[in-house]
């Protein structure tokens, strides 16, 4: 074989393993989202013709990533490779939130932070701790401000500290983060009815 055939079999052998490795792959990734209780029993006028504001809620800034958390250690965090929230957590969870209160206390309206319209109750939250941890457990440790309204002290205060077991699938994982946030809601629906 001369240089020229020898050169075009050569071509021809790069094209044909560069071809394999353009193919389309499946895509791995997973986008999860929080959902809100539907199991939600209203107080009827609980909250009747007010108005509730939420917020301001804050996050730890290593939760505040497309990727789920997963702790692995009591310093130590994991990124997931391939599981993703499906938008903002914080976004998610102000939203969760949101419709959970609306099932639990029934207002006439709800506001998220920052408003635009005087709010007759405000609910504050900074979350400390939304995610699974090393003993097979989700958890979320919050601590929350029930006010009366803008101008207002705290009428109640308080830190939750929830866990339930979940296992290593993520989606059994944000399921367990779902359950949580619906925990957090009834008891910051009972600290607003007691504030009311």
């Amino acid at each position: 074989m001369n240089r020229l055939g020898s050169a075009v079999a050569l071509i021809a052998a790069l094209l044909a393993g560069s071809c394999s490795a353009f193919t389309p792959r499946p895509d791995p990734s997973r986008f999860f989202t929080l959902t809100p209780i539907t199991d939600a029993a209203a107080a009827r006028g609980a909250l009747s013709g007010r108005i509730l504001g939420i917020g301001p809620i804050t996050f730890p800034r290593y939760l505040e990533r497309p990727e789920l958390v997963t702790r692995i250690g009591p310093n130590e965090v994991h990124n997931a490779a391939f599981d993703y929230w499906a938008g903002s957590l914080a976004k998610q969870f102000e939203s969760t939130l949101a419709q959970n209160l609306q099932a639990l206390l029934s207002p006439s309206s709800i506001v998220t932070f920052p408003w635009y319209t005087e709010p007759d109750g405000i609910v504050e939250i900074d979350v400390r701790q939304l995610e699974r941890g090393t003993d097979g457990q989700v958890h979320l440790v919050a601590r929350w401000r029930v006010k009366k309204g803008r101008g207002s002290g705290v009428a109640r205060a308080g830190e939750s500290a929830l866990s339930r077991p979940a296992s290593d699938d993520p989606g059994s994982t944000v399921a367990a983060l779902s359950e949580l946030v619906g925990e957090l809601s009834r008891e910051l629906a009972e600290a607003v009815r007691a504030a009311a």
